[in-house]
């Protein structure tokens, strides 16, 4: 009986040396698996770990390692669409440590990739810089939508949506849409809409939108509106106040309400006052009125209503009539003291002769 125990102890001990060339543990807590020197509480090398794993059905946790090829990090369940996935492709360095690789927390130059349904939905980057929709992680966050505009005009892409509830079970939200304006498949007929929405209402750009800002990059245009309407766009560089294609540096559609108005003018008109200035004779204005049913120098009503009014040129035109005005006015006044006189001289001349024919009279009874 002693040497059969001493027999099973023999063969248990070198059953456990051979076990123990690859795996212990030590008195210490720590646990080696496939490594005898753990750094870790749990240290394994080599291999490949699988955790609540079924080949046909699912698996929990998957760690895949290989000296020159690639390692794989699983968490989840592929089957039921969930993962959390890191992997590389790379060599290794004397110690087989991954010189280019991928993994969870450590130290390596490598992005993280997240998936649902086998389909990756955003990583991070090594740089620590976020992609939804890319893996060009240019920003801090990068987020891209992937589905195509479309080609015909009035469609729309949702790209990002922000917002919360603000009472009454109410939710606005901040939505960012890319908007095809005309037909097209390329940036030249697409622009960006950045519209209010509230809870399902107010969702279609050019529809509904609720205080939308737009802007068109080819055409330097950038809108604000509401609805269907825009009430203010600034098109390189013209200001249109309900108007969408403003053709000055201020179009406006409607009243101007304003304290003061200043118009910058190079010339005034009071070269009117000067000597050598030809003020036409009022038979010539007479005539010119006749043929063309407005004033000299004046624009036709033809052409106003065409063109419009220019501020400052009407000022300056209306200001030299004013003027002109006065000179017709001076030369009549002249003109008048002159007739005057000349009407005083009579009177007086008419005086002394009724008095020397009644002092003739006089003399002859």
């Amino acid at each position: 009986m002693k040497k059969l125990t001493l027999l099973t102890i023999f063969l248990l001990a070198g059953s456990y040396s051979s076990y123990s060339q690859n795996n212990i543990f030590q008195v210490g807590g720590r646990v080696g698996i496939g490594n005898q020197n753990p750094s870790a509480t749990l240290d394994i090398q080599g291999g490949d770990v699988q955790i609540g794993h079924r080949a046909d059905v699912s698996r929990g946790l998957s760690v895949t390692t290989g000296p020159t090829a690639s390692a794989v990090v699983l968490i989840g369940n592929p089957l039921m669409n969930t993962e959390f996935v890191t992997n590389f492709t790379g060599s290794t360095d004397a110690y087989g440590i991954p010189t280019n690789s991928v993994g969870i927390g450590n130290a390596f130059d490598f992005p993280m990739v997240f998936t649902t349904n086998a389909i990756e939905r955003f990583r991070i980057g090594a740089n620590g810089n976020i992609g939804v929709g890319t893996t060009d992680l240019q920003a801090k966050f990068n987020v891209n939508q992937a589905t195509s505009l479309g080609t015909t005009p009035g469609n729309t892409s949702l790209l990002s949506s922000v917002g919360g509830y603000c009472g009454s079970g109410n939710t606005m939200r901040n939505n960012l849409w890319l908007v095809r304006s005309g037909a097209g498949d390329n940036w030249l007929s697409a622009r960006l809409h950045d519209g209010i929405s509230v809870d399902v209402s107010y969702l279609t750009p050019h529809a509904d939108t609720k205080t939308w800002w737009e802007r068109d990059p080819v055409n330097n245009i950038q809108s604000w509106g509401n609805g269907t309407a825009a009430y203010l766009t600034i098109a390189g560089g013209n200001v249109g106040i309900g108007t969408t294609t403003p053709g000055d540096r201020l179009s406006v559609n409607g009243t101007i309400h304003s304290s003061e108005v200043k118009v910058d003018m190079e010339v005034f008109p009071d070269y009117v006052f000067a000597p050598n200035y030809q003020l036409a004779s009022l038979a010539e204005v007479e005539r010119f009125i006749n043929q063309n049913h407005r004033l000299p120098d004046m624009p036709s009503a033809a052409v106003v209503e065409k063109e419009g009014l220019k501020l400052g040129e009407i000022n300056k035109l209306l200001t030299q009539k004013v003027e002109e005005l006065t000179l017709y006015l001076i030369a009549k006044d002249k003109e008048l003291a002159a007739e005057k006189k000349r009407n005083d001289d009579q009177q007086e001349q008419i005086k002394r002769l009724n008095s020397v024919v009644e002092k003739i009279i006089a003399q002859e009874k």
